[in-house]
């Protein structure tokens, strides 16, 4: 769940990504891992999140974490809700692209058993780092909220022409 809470937030950030080849050369993969494209990677994040869903709602049996998990401290109803929340991200991402797949998603959504999150009991927050001072951010490298980056005419052009949202937070003039 958290893998694909975070490349949601990395393709936002980057759009198409390496993913499924990623951090594999120590286990005899590549060095140079294809760019998975969004589109597929929300598919893949979709399958990952059902089956995410079904070991939380299904799987008897398991180890409890409790405080090892710092997040819901084992609570797999809550991890099952988070889950199927993020669901509805990727909806939301796909509203314009492909509307009937958007709204397909939101229905196997509303009518999962596990729910979505639905007040503060179930609220979701990962901090990646805590660290930050008046120079630097350590937690997202981005310089007190807006990356160091300034970018050519050129991509500022085609981000504008597409209407990108990023342009307006990730750059600098």
């Amino acid at each position: 769940v958290l893998c694909t809470y975070l490349g949601i937030y990395d393709t936002d950030f980057c759009g198409d990504i390496p993913y499924t080849e990623a951090s594999q050369a120590r286990y005899g993969g590549t060095l140079t891992p294809k760019y998975d494209a969004v589109k597929d990677l929300y598919d893949l994040f979709l399958a990952d999140l059902d089956e995410c869903i079904k070991i939380f709602t299904t799987a008897t049996g398991q180890y409890a974490l409790s405080t090892q998990d710092v997040v819901y401290a084992g609570d797999m109803k809550k991890w099952a809700k988070l889950a199927n929340s993020l669901k509805l991200k990727i909806a939301a991402r796909l509203i314009h692209q492909d509307f009937a797949k958007a709204k397909n998603i939101v229905a196997a959504v509303k009518s999962a058993p596990c729910g979505v999150m639905d007040g503060a009991a179930d609220d979701f927050l990962f901090n990646k780092c805590a660290t930050n001072t008046a120079n630097s951010d350590y937690a997202y490298q981005t310089g007190n909220g807006l990356a160091a980056i300034y970018p050519s005419n050129r991509m500022i052009d085609f981000l504008v022409d597409n209407q990108d949202p990023r342009v307006r937070f990730i750059y600098r003039k």
